[in-house]
């Protein structure tokens, strides 16, 4: 086992150069199978060097699961991650490093089987939140997303997408900077053929995804509807406003809270590809739409006008044209009387 050239010449770059006198060992088990030891498991040594981390040194685990890379450096400027590969996905430590005072770190890496064919996940909550303003809606959207089973979730590729789907986001097309409260979702989710999906590996467990986008709106009522991503427990959208006279929703109307309108579908479970929709009447209208509409009203005045005006115009030509033609036909007539 080598470490990489990367690492040799960071030690070169130091004053002192540290003695690779270190030493990562551990095990890896399978979680998904009682914990037992994973045998032939790829694990992965990474370490962190401007901001970035980089792969130094891989090895197997042996019939027992363990593992071991030796001869690491002892230096505590250098950060180490360690990793074990199955089925594509990667199950990491969290970053540590060694030094004088630490020249061993043993590890458990923990793995799981992959599901690739039937989709396990569910939403415990989605709450919906719709903030009605000039020209257009804010939404704020929050989805407790959990997979129940004891594999990760790693989907499998479809024909619209180049990479394994794992979740596809329903909300409306015309939507506008869409925003992930954490930047790890943000990396996560793509746009692809017009669909907001994630190919990120889904381990048990329970994961809060939240993010916000914006919707134009450019007349008193909009529709806003979005389809359900998975089968969903428990759903509530509010609606900010002032009580719910002036808005309909496909899910039952729950009371106020504050300044909100809330609805919510308790006990009601709601399968995935349902549509949730809410009808927001009396909504305010931004200047820049009075404005067209008083634009469009000008022009429809102003071609009114002149096809008025031309019409009278070519009515009286043709009075005027009627008129000499008399005179003429008089004039004719005389001259063949004399």
């Amino acid at each position: 086992m080598s470490f990489s050239a990367v690492i040799l010449a960071t030690w070169l770059a130091t004053a002192v150069v540290a003695p690779p006198d270190g030493t990562i060992d551990g095990i890896v088990v399978n979680l998904s199978r009682d914990g037992r030891p994973a045998a032939e498991v790829e694990v992965e040594l990474r370490a962190e060097l401007d901001g970035e981390l980089v792969p130094v040194a891989r090895t197997r685990t042996d019939a027992r699961g363990a593992f071991a890379f030796r001869g690491v450096p002892l230096d505590r400027t250098l950060t180490y991650v360690a990793g074990a590969n199955r089925d594509g996905v990667q199950y990491a430590t969290s970053k540590f490093a060694l030094g004088p005072e630490r020249r061993t770190a043993h590890v458990r890496l923990n793995v799981r089987d992959a599901e690739t064919e039937s989709n396990p996940l569910v939403l415990r909550r989605h709450d919906v939140v719709i903030e009605p303003a000039p020209g257009v809606l804010h939404v704020t959207e929050a989805l407790l997303v959990d997979n129940p089973t004891a594999k990760t979730y790693v989907g499998k590729a479809r024909g619209d997408a180049p990479m394994p789907v794992t979740f596809e986001l329903g909300i409306p097309t015309d939507f506008e900077r869409l925003t992930f409260e954490e930047e790890f979702w943000g990396r996560s989710f793509a746009l692809v053929g017009g669909k907001v999906v994630a190919s990120v590996p889904w381990e048990p467990g329970q994961r809060w995804v939240r993010f916000t986008y914006s919707a134009r709106n450019e007349a008193a009522y909009r529709r806003w509807e979005r389809a359900i991503d998975a089968p969903c427990e428990r759903m509530s959208v509010r609606v900010k406003g002032s009580g719910g006279e002036n808005i309909e929703c496909s899910l039952p109307f729950d009371g106020e809270a504050g300044d909100r309108a809330v609805f919510a579908a308790a006990g009601q479970s709601l399968a995935a590809g349902d549509a949730v929709w809410v009808g927001l009447g009396d909504l305010p209208v931004s200047w820049t739409t009075y404005a067209r509409w008083a634009a469009v009203a000008v022009l429809a005045l102003t071609v009114a006008s002149l096809t008025y005006w031309s019409r009278r115009r070519n009515k009286s030509a043709r009075g005027s044209n009627a008129q000499l033609t008399s005179v003429h036909a008089q004039r004719h007539q005389r001259r063949r009387a004399a």
